[in-house]
């Protein structure tokens, strides 16, 4: 694993608190709901560059190696890029690195993607990592961000009893519309929709999760009909970048 320019100290003690909290995650395996989503959007191949702009668990990452693309994972903590790698063989590479310095040139990947981090960045930041992101990236390549949707209707209340009772463990959460707003010139909008119908009641408790698991139980995590109904957990941003 390669050593690279750290971000602010603060910033990596929060993520490195969050993670040492949560140790068994890492490298645990994503919901298979995501996964396939994922699989879908980037349609990884042999020979594919492929970026994780903060690869958390790093399960994800896994399973784009596994399809036969070329993958590179960075994180501000360096466990996480270490168990990321875990099992993945020659066609994967680490870098303890900051997401908004990234220590790529120009256009050196395929694709880039992340989920699960840009949402816990304000919008003036998130603007500035999707920049970096679209920077490291070659033309006609593919960007695809995944972060919590706020239209998902089990999440938001749910995350929002949970704030107010002092249980939300995941930090600043910012749920987003769309991206189309923070996204600079030079990347086109292929697709946004949301995922994760049925995934986002996991946020409830008591009877309000059972009711809501009941009325999400006839759609499956991908059905547009239940993300029109309910919205969803995620939502997938996908753009190209313009030749």
């Amino acid at each position: 694993m390669e050593a690279t320019t750290q971000p602010p100290a603060h910033v990596t003690q929060a993520w490195r608190a969050y993670w040492d909290a949560h140790g068994g995650e890492l490298g645990a395996e994503p919901p298979a709901y995501l996964r396939d989503v994922l699989l879908h959007e980037l349609s990884p191949a042999p020979g594919m560059r492929i970026l994780e702009a903060g690869c958390g668990t790093g399960g994800l990452s896994r399973a784009l190696a596994d399809a036969g693309a070329h993958v590179t994972m960075i994180d501000i903590v360096a466990a996480c890029v270490f168990q990321g790698l875990a099992g993945t063989g020659p066609r994967a590479a680490g870098v303890n690195a900051d997401l908004f310095r990234m220590p790529f040139a120009d256009g050196s990947f395929d694709v880039v993607w992340n989920s699960g981090v840009m949402e816990h960045f304000e919008p003036d930041q998130l603007a500035r990592g999707l920049a970096e992101m679209a920077r490291v990236l070659r033309p006609g390549g593919r960007l695809v961000v995944i972060v919590p949707s706020k239209r998902g209707r089990y999440y938001v209340r749910g995350k929002r009893r949970m704030e107010r009772a002092g249980k939300w463990e995941y930090g600043v959460e910012h749920p987003q519309g769309s991206l189309a707003p923070l996204i600079g010139d030079g990347l086109a909008l292929a697709r946004e929709y949301e995922v994760g119908v049925r995934w986002q009641t996991r946020f409830l408790d008591g009877w309000r999760r059972t009711l809501a698991a009941a009325l999400t139980r006839p759609f499956s995590e991908t059905s547009r009909v239940g993300a029109a109904l309910f919205g969803g957990y995620l939502l997938v941003s996908s753009w190209t970048k313009n030749a």
